[in-house]
């Protein structure tokens, strides 16, 4: 994060638009520092890898399970928590 701190200070007014990192399910990091920083300043973050390396989310025990428990597949919990997760931090207020 701080890399992408000095990136944009450095650039000003043509700073990225966007930023993708490594965001699913397994790897949630990036919601402690990096995800409400991005908030504040209005850059757009993109998930790369969102169903694991080589779909390896997708073979995960405990969301087969989760998935089971609701009557749908691994993929359709994984993209309904991604759906959700990005609605929490696009539509959130700032104080």
């Amino acid at each position: 994060m701080e890399e992408l701190r000095e990136i944009c200070r450095r650039l000003g007014s043509i700073a990225p638009t966007t930023n993708q990192v490594l965001y699913n399910l397994e790897n949630r990091e990036i919601e402690f520092d990096l995800m409400p920083w991005s908030h504040t300043k209005k850059l757009p973050i993109m998930a790369y890898s969102p169903m694991g390396h080589d779909r390896g989310l997708l073979k995960n025990a405990t969301l087969k399970d989760i998935a089971e428990r609701h009557d749908a597949t691994p993929a359709q919990i994984a993209l309904a928590w991604g759906a959700a997760s990005a609605g929490n931090y696009r539509h959130s207020k700032s104080k």
